[in-house]
Order: structure tokens, then sequence, then C-alpha cells
């Protein structure tokens, strides 16, 4: 079980060894909060940041967050035990998240939650609440909350369903009925970023490329808050750095955006 805490909530239960963080960068303020095996309450330690900043943490902000995680928890069918107990923590737009901790404590799992994987195809019990820029996705379809938030997958073999990196771009945008020429320029813009040939095969791509290709299609979406599974796992280091920039650079513009990832050693510059 993971404890997840943010601005104004900070609580959570955890087993050994207990390592969970969640780790948000706001510009200057820059936070890292975890929690002692010994304590009932999370500690929050300063890395780096003015002064003030612990007391803009406690108070919050006051305005609707992109992701609101409200004492949420999760048990799956057939066990007695909650993967995610009580998690709770708040995105806000215009930030960068990092959500590390060790395998099997649930990271996966609460991206399932918040993407809809949970429940509509894997099934289990679910109390507390999740809300997506002020809206609870509980009852929304998978389809409703993609249009909130896009989710990069740690396989993206399970999410490349065309044939050219042209066509895989593409899809996501139709299905949000986006017109031809809003298409034509979204895959020219992605292509550019992420060094990719709209020509390309999918089939033919390294395991590198698709992961930039997943991150693309996603990005081309729109969606102003996105979720990322692992996505540095098969980037070699120069890639990785360049995919952090970018996304850094995207909370500039008002993005939100969280990230689950093991390799703190190349994201923590950016987080």
């Amino acid at each position: 079980m993971i404890p997840v805490y943010g601005d104004t909530c900070l609580y959570g239960c955890t087993s050994t060894p207990n390592k969970l963080y969640l780790i948000k960068d706001e510009g200057e303020k820059n936070v890292k909060m975890d929690k002692r095996p010994d304590d009932d309450q999370p500690q929050i330690r300063k890395i780096s940041g003015n002064a003030s900043h612990d007391e803009d943490v406690m108070k919050g902000r006051g305005k609707a967050p992109a992701i609101d995680c409200d004492r949420y928890s999760f048990c799956y069918a057939g066990s007695d035990q909650p993967v995610l107990k009580a998690c709770s923590f708040r995105l806000e737009f215009g930030e960068f998240m990092l959500l590390s901790g060790f395998s099997g404590e649930g990271k996966s799992t609460l991206l399932s939650s918040i993407n809809g994987a949970v429940p509509h195809y894997i099934s289990g019990e679910q109390t507390g609440d999740i809300l997506l820029n002020s809206q609870s996705v509980i009852g929304m379809s998978m389809a409703q909350r993609a249009r909130l938030a896009g989710s990069v997958l740690q396989n993206a073999d399970h999410q490349i369903v065309h044939a050219t990196v042209e066509d895989e771009i593409a899809f996501g945008c139709e299905n949000l009925s986006f017109s031809p020429e809003q298409i034509k320029q979204k895959i020219k813009s992605v292509c550019e970023q992420f060094l990719l040939d709209p020509s390309w095969p999918t089939k033919t791509l390294s395991g590198g490329q698709k992961q930039r290709l997943m991150m693309a299609s996603t990005l081309a979406m729109d969606q102003k808050i996105l979720i990322f599974d692992e996505p540095l796992a098969n980037i070699d280091i120069r890639g990785a750095k360049r995919l952090l920039r970018i996304l850094k650079q995207l909370t500039v513009q008002g993005y939100a955006v969280l990230l689950i990832e093991h390799r703190l050693d190349v994201v923590m510059p950016y987080a």
C-alpha cells in the first residue's frame, strides 16, 4: 500500500519498506514529502525554495486542482488487503509531480484508477474519490476521462494500434473530432518535438522510438493533464533528458504533469 501526500492532504498508510516519494515542483518551490516507519503522519523536508513555501503547502491555493485524490482506496477483487489506502494528494495546473516507489506498491494502480482501467477493466472495491479538473471520475467512462487526462503506459506496444507514425498520432485526434487541418498541424508539431518521421512504420521502431511516439500521440490530443507511467524505461540518457525538458516546458504552458518513474537520478534535476 502506498501513501501519497500533497499540498493540504498529508496522510496515508504504507507497508514496509515505507519508501514512496511524491515530489512536486512549482517553479522555485520544491518540496519533498516522505514518511518514516514509526510515524503516523508524513514528514515534509524542504529540498529548495523560499521560506514561505511550507505555509503555501499547508494552505493550498484555493482553486480547482488538475488532480485531486481524496482519501482514495482500492482493493483488488479476491484480495482482503487494499493496495491503495486513504491516498490523498493534489496536483495543480502548471506543476510537475514525481511519484516513485518500490515495485508492487500501487503506483500503476493509482494511474489505472485515474484513467479508468480501474474499475472498467480491473475489478475491485474502491472508496474515496478522484477529481479531474474538479469533476469526479466515479461513474465516468474511460472515454470521458480521456478527454480530461492523457496517459502513457509502461509498455508502448500495448498502446500502438496503427501501421505508421502519422496514423498513430492522428488516431487520438480523430477520436476527439479535430479538423483535418488541426490534425495535420499536430502531427507536424509533435513529430518535430519528439524527433519522429511521420512516414515511419510503427513495427520497425525501437523501444525508445515507440515510447516517444506514445508521448507524442498523447500530447497531440491537447489534454492539459498528462500522466506518464515510467516513460523513460526504454530510452537512453540523452533521450530521457530531452523528454524531461519537454515535460518541464509544458508545465510553464499550464499543463499538469504526473510522472511515475524509478530513474530518480535522471528525473530529480527536473522535479
